[in-house]
């Protein structure tokens, strides 16, 4: 199942307080979350230039909180990838992990991911710009 067919399965009423429930420090933006909801119903998905899968998976620390890490995974090469910076169409083209769509409900997967798509922006403008900022500060480290 792609991650496009799971967010087109659920609607913000279902969202909304589940991202209240997993992530209350930003219950200011619901109206933007919302926003980027709509838009991802809207987008076409895009195949994913690496041959991944999206995963989420529990994690278990000793020294602080457990969460939710989503990644892309890469049976070939068994490693897991960041996807923070992925366009969102090309998220909406990932296949979801068979594992993950047992372990987790829709509306869990589509908020999960919501959270990770938009950790350095609201918007995939933003996120861009971030993206570039980033590898130009690095560049300047070297």
């Amino acid at each position: 199942m792609l991650f496009k067919e799971v967010v087109d399965i659920v609607d913000w009423g279902e969202v909304k307080p589940r991202l209240a429930e997993l992530y209350p420090s930003q219950a200011k933006k619901h109206r933007r979350y919302k926003k980027v909801l709509d838009r991802l119903k809207n987008l076409k998905p895009k195949k994913s230039k690496q041959e991944m899968q999206l995963v989420i998976n529990y994690v278990v620390e000793k020294e602080c909180e457990n969460w939710h890490d989503v990644s892309g995974y890469n049976e070939k090469e068994p490693l897991l990838f960041g996807l923070s910076f992925n366009e969102w169409e090309e998220w909406l083209g990932l296949e979801i992990q068979p594992e993950t769509i047992q372990d987790y409900l829709p509306v869990d997967i589509v908020a999960y991911c919501m959270w990770e798509m938009t950790f350095w922006g609201l918007t995939q403008r933003r996120i861009r710009k971030t993206a570039k900022k980033l590898k130009l500060d690095l560049n300047n480290k070297k």
